[in-house]
């Protein structure tokens, strides 16, 4: 029994193709490996050498780039053409969703062009190998195909296990990038959305019903609190009801009294234009009060629709002329503060947006995409200062909850292209950062890299990444844990 070299070579950028190289020994077998892409799906293909006269049987795994899942259905051809013949396989998907394995046999030795097209309802995905050779025969190819074995360090991590998984593979791509100050703040309520109902008098206050509580959504109008002032010597409001109740009645007598008279010049037009003054003035004191007093109680109702943010006193409490009875929110529009240290003052100029991250769900956020702009930062130095306030103005409709403490990304705008990948994609050893290279289909090369600022969701690359490569930015841990794996099978999926 001989042994004989598993042959990869891959296609790493879309529409080249790298030259094939040897990966790994197996006995018995020869195995060819691509990697191609489109701009929307990824095709990594095993099968076995092209020799004349064999069936060959293609093993071929179809991703979706956006988010890294199989296709499930669609039709998959593949298509060997040059020197003089056209040969040709079509596959539905397998028993496994994202793997095709179309059958051809070669009938030319000599260079050809595979290529692969997946087809479904109109959409066309088409994967190219320029140039490969057929074989005459399965010496011919094990002698064209020996080479050196690859360097160590690669980690198989396979489609399969991705497609189970949360996984993502991207691009490396220079990316404007600015400064960040990293610090802490908090979310507030905007001027004007946030409203404080007051007691108009000195009394006892009872609550409308069971449901007064911090969090109830309430609706302009609705009633929340009665008061009374039973019991109290000091402004109390009947007296204060039926004095006024009193002045509007005998005003009004007078004025009717009065009206009729004008005319026939019994009164003067000055006592007439008293009366209705009085009348006027006493049915305005009156009607003010009793539209919120029924003799007994005064009813205290919403200004505006909201919820209560804060109940500030308890069912039958006492309570001053002006004191706090409920705080009304609409939680429309939010302040965000961020609190800078004298270091950055400097930057503050340069701010026009921040990142920033909820302690209660770990959630980022971004400014800009909450509809919120700069407010204003602080331009002066107090004797107690030290550190300077940054306040943005956004809209709630991402449920933020004001009072919350939060990280604050500040970011200063870009001025110079750099690389930056998402902070998921790096794994943390001992103080020292790496991520994980896809150098073909199946294979990832774990990579240290130097780290530069983050914004909370991106961080700076100083060296160790390449424009143009892949990483996996979603999924990262998985691949440690393979990586750590004592003893990995090697497996072809073109047997």
């Amino acid at each position: 029994m001989r042994n004989v070299f598993l042959v990869v070579a891959s296609v790493l950028l879309w529409g080249a193709c790298n030259q094939p190289h040897l990966e790994e020994v197996h006995e018995d077998e020869i195995s060819l490996a691509y990697t191609l892409y489109t701009p929307t799906a990824e095709l990594f293909v095993e099968f076995t050498p092209l020799i004349v006269g064999d069936s060959i049987r293609f093993g071929a795994h179809l991703t979706q780039l956006g988010d890294y899942k199989p296709f499930a259905s669609g039709l998959l051809t593949v298509t060997l053409h040059g020197n003089g013949q056209d040969v040709s396989a079509q596959s539905g998907v397998s028993t496994v969703p994202g793997i095709f394995r179309p059958v051809f046999v070669p009938a030319v030795a000599g260079t050809c062009q595979l290529i692969f097209e997946w087809q479904k309802e109109g959409r066309i995905e088409r994967f190219t190998i320029d140039s490969i050779q057929v074989f005459a025969s399965l010496e011919e190819a094990y002698t064209a195909l020996q080479g050196p074995k690859p360097s160590n360090g690669v980690t198989k991590y396979t489609k399969e296990q991705a497609w189970n998984t949360d996984f993502m593979v991207e691009i490396v791509e220079p990316r404007p990038f600015g400064e960040v100050i990293y610090t802490s703040g908090q979310i507030l309520p905007a001027s004007g959305d946030e409203t404080t109902i007051i007691a108009p008098f000195a009394g006892v206050v009872s609550f409308a019903g069971n449901s007064i509580v911090s969090g109830m959504t309430v609706n302009r109008g609705d009633n929340l609190f009665s008061l009374t002032g039973n019991g109290v010597d000091a402004d109390n409001i009947s007296v204060r009801y039926a004095a006024l109740k009193t002045d509007y009645e005998q005003a009004k007598a007078n004025y009717d009294r009065i009206a009729p008279l004008v005319a026939d010049k019994i009164v003067s037009e000055q006592d007439f234009l008293e009366a209705k003054a009085n009348y006027e003035q006493a049915k305005t004191a009156f009607d003010h009060i009793k539209n919120r007093f029924d003799g007994e109680r005064k009813r205290i109702t919403a200004p505006m629709k909201g919820f209560l943010k804060s109940v500030l006193v308890s069912d039958g409490q006492f309570v001053e002329s002006g004191m706090p009875l409920a705080a009304i929110a609409q939680n429309k529009r939010l302040l965000i503060r961020a609190d800078v240290s004298q270091t950055h003052w400097d930057c503050l100029p340069r701010i026009t947006e921040a990142n920033f991250i909820t302690p209660y769900d770990g959630k980022l956020f971004n400014t800009r995409e909450l509809g919120g702009e700069l407010v204003s930062y602080s331009r002066n130095a107090g004797n107690s200062e030290y550190s300077a306030p940054v306040f943005f103005e956004l809209n709630n409709t991402a449920s933020l909850i004001p009072g919350s403490f939060i990280e604050v990304y500040l970011l200063a705008k870009p001025t110079a292209a750099a690389i930056a990948i998402p902070i998921s994609a790096l794994v943390e050893e001992q103080g020292n950062f790496f991520v994980f290279v896809q150098v073909e289909g199946e294979s990832f090369e774990k990579r240290e890299v130097k780290t530069g600022v983050n914004n909370g969701l991106a961080i700076e690359i100083l060296s160790g990444l390449k424009p143009k490569e892949r990483i996996v930015t979603v999924g990262s841990y998985q691949v440690k844990l393979a990586s750590m794996s004592s003893a990995l099978p090697a497996h072809s999926h073109a047997h």
